[in-house]
């Protein structure tokens, strides 16, 4: 669960014991006690993966010249 939810999980609570702790106050009290997290680096690939054994098809639609829609659309009954 993240902090952000907690925060609003908490607020009726805190209100009732006369506690008034908005977003930012919260996020600060957990900065200053160190209950944060780092955040991860998000893991995204850089390039796709050329070394597969799978076959490998020439862009066809490069060498088109397209004068209307619906032109380059897939024929194959595979994508709807």
């Amino acid at each position: 669960m993240d902090a952000g939810r907690i925060c609003r999980l908490l607020r009726a609570e805190l209100a009732e014991n006369g506690v008034k702790l908005g977003r930012d106050r919260f996020f600060n009290v957990l900065r200053e006690h160190s209950l944060l997290l780092e955040k991860l680096p998000s893991f995204a690939p850089k390039t796709a993966s050329s070394r597969h054994s799978l076959p490998v098809f020439h862009n066809l639609v490069k060498e088109m010249t397209l004068t209307g829609r619906n032109q380059a659309g897939t024929h194959s009954g595979l994508c709807g």
